[in-house]
């Protein structure tokens, strides 16, 4: 995503219950798991956004989802997927 901060706007706008945002951890990868990403971005898949599992959550409050719940997925490339609902930020 070019700019995130503009995404998640546009998001949180047209949201009508609830966000969910999925996100794989690319930054500091060793051994297999990087070789797999670098064949990924050979075949077209190049994110211009890299983070690692300890900046996710600052990384969405930055970009105003900042009361999520997560859910964290280990693997050879981990990932995890945060949902934010709109009633969160109606209380506000």
């Amino acid at each position: 995503i070019e700019e995130p901060e503009k995404a998640a706007a546009e998001l949180r706008r047209v949201a009508r219950s609830m966000v969910i945002l999925p996100i794989s951890f690319t930054k500091g990868l060793r051994g297999l798991p990087r070789l797999m990403v670098r064949l990924y971005r050979l075949l077209g898949f190049a994110p211009k956004l890299e983070l690692a599992a300890k900046e996710y959550k600052s990384f969405l409050g930055r970009i105003g989802f900042s009361d999520c719940q997560y859910v964290y997925i280990e693997g050879k490339i981990p990932m995890a997927v945060a949902v934010w609902k709109y009633e969160n930020e109606k209380k506000k």
